[in-house]
């Protein structure tokens, strides 16, 4: 790490960090990669943000407390003494769609629900699409994700412009994510789901050039 005297915690919501649509073993392995860095990591819990102030503490909701310079969470404010940063992930804003109909919003992943050509999902609407995270599809939400959404939605276009039929469907890939987790400047751990899934932990330079700098 390029502080390896800085302590830093994380604290998580979940029994273990990583999307539960990758196998356990492989997110164990992504706790014990960051305990080799000196990372502690406190499971299942949450920071009360409504408890922050500048006192150079975090409280827990288990009502722990931990002692804190810097704060990453849900917003960013500044203090005399310590420093909140925003780094929590993102939430769609697909609440937008309710000024056209209340019944494309889905509320409980704040998403736009579409049909299996991205095309917002009421025949009402057929020039209006929805891609990326925003797009309520079933698949896990990856930044990648976004660009297979693109080309249909690009195709689809073409197709409506020309007066033509749409054909470009998307389909969601399930049960076959794979993942790369760059940790530290020499090293990280990846999960590539073919050959029946298997994780391969990478220690050498290669992540650096293709992730740092």
């Amino acid at each position: 790490m390029a502080h390896p005297e800085t302590n830093v915690t994380i604290v998580h919501g979940a029994k273990l960090p990583v999307s539960d649509a990758f196998p356990e073993y492989f997110r164990e392995k992504v706790v014990a990669m960051l305990g080799e860095f000196g990372v502690n990591i406190i499971l299942n819990e949450k920071v009360d943000t409504e408890s922050l102030s500048g006192k150079g503490e975090v409280r827990l909701k288990s009502g722990k407390t931990l002692p804190a310079d810097l704060v990453v969470c849900p917003s960013k404010t500044k203090w005399a003494n310590m420093e909140q940063l925003l780094a929590i992930g993102a939430t769609p804003r697909g609440e937008i769609i309710r000024s056209l109909s209340s019944a494309l919003y889905n509320s409980s992943t704040h998403s736009i629900r579409v049909n299996e050509k991205l095309q917002v999902d009421d025949y009402a609407y057929p020039y209006i699409f929805a891609a990326g995270d925003v797009a309520d599809t079933s698949d896990l939400k990856m930044a990648y994700k976004a660009g297979l959404h693109v080309s249909i939605v690009a195709k689809n276009i073409i197709s409506l412009l020309k007066g033509q039929k749409l054909t470009a469907v998307y389909q969601p890939k399930t049960g076959s994510e794979m993942i790369t987790l760059p940790m530290g400047k020499n090293g990280g751990v990846s999960y590539l789901s073919f050959f029946g899934g298997t994780s391969i932990i990478i220690r050498d330079t290669l992540t650096a050039r293709i992730y740092v700098g």
